[in-house]
């Protein structure tokens, strides 16, 4: 672990460096996302927790990459987390998002650090569990995806085990999205995001061996936002009973054979060979 949180000087899918940290300065970035979603998509991610858990029981140094939502969403995952590791660690490409995570969880004081993906603070097989949720959606070509996938899984201790999160490039409502996210209409960026097979080829040019693969959280992506944000706007406090049935109603899509093309996410777990 770093004595002090480095700075950064390279940029995620055209955002350099200071747009993240003007992101993570913001009063309330995570707005667009609903509290009940919030806590669905932390509900989601930590089964999904649990289930590399069931690979690497007792893990005594875990990584979490990416740390906007531990900094300012209910869909945080530092807070509770399954497991009482004797070193729990976060890595964060901007020190704004850090530091409100550190205030946030006072402590883990010292066990926070700023990085980037590509060139991470940590020696190779630091780590026995590694959730990655979400995090190597942001760069611009498959070659920076490919480096920051070998040099996150080379953090893994010989039979350690990740758990990688990505959007979901089957969804067509994924590239509405992408769309939105290239003209600035969203307040963040998405690069290559790679298919499940994708994963696994580069999981195990990694040295890993994929244990398990699926799909989560199934609302429509983007139109459920503007839905939930306009029921809020016209039912205020009572618009909780009308967001869970919806997401009840979007949870039943799962169970089709179309959940590949409606999951919001698709999810790896990984373990590194021996």
């Amino acid at each position: 672990m770093p004595a002090a949180w480095p700075k950064c000087s390279r940029s995620f899918f055209g955002l350099a460096e200071q747009d993240w940290e003007k992101l993570g300065e913001g009063a309330d970035p995570s707005w667009y996302l609903d509290p009940l979603v919030a806590r669905q998509k932390r509900e989601v991610n930590l089964a999904l927790v649990q289930a590399a858990l069931r690979y690497a029981p007792n893990p005594e140094r875990v990584l979490k990459t990416d740390l906007f939502e531990d900094a300012f969403g209910e869909d945080e995952l530092l807070g509770d987390f399954p497991v009482s590791p004797r070193l729990l660690c976060g890595v964060e490409l901007a020190y704004s998002t850090t530091q409100r995570a550190q205030v946030r969880f006072p402590h883990l004081r010292g066990q926070l650090a700023v990085g980037d993906l590509r060139n991470l603070p940590f020696r190779p097989g630091s780590f026995d569990l590694i959730v990655s949720t979400s995090s190597l959606d942001h760069f611009a070509t498959v070659e920076e995806w490919e480096g920051a996938l070998l040099g996150l899984l080379k953090l893994l201790a010989p039979g350690g085990v990740a758990l990688l999160t990505f959007d979901n490039p089957a969804n067509p409502l994924y590239h509405c999205l992408r769309w939105g996210a290239r003209r600035g209409i969203l307040p963040f960026a998405l690069g290559f995001t790679p298919s499940l097979a994708t994963v696994e080829l580069g999981a195990v040019a990694a040295g890993c061996t994929v244990l398990e693969q699926s799909f989560a959280i199934y609302n429509p992506r983007g139109l459920s936002t503007a839905l939930f944000l306009g029921l809020r706007k016209l039912l205020g406090g009572r618009a909780d009973g009308a967001v869970r049935w919806c997401l009840q109603a979007f949870a039943k899509l799962g169970k089709t054979g179309l959940r590949k093309h409606l999951a919001c996410f698709h999810a790896t777990i990984v373990r590194a060979n021996l």
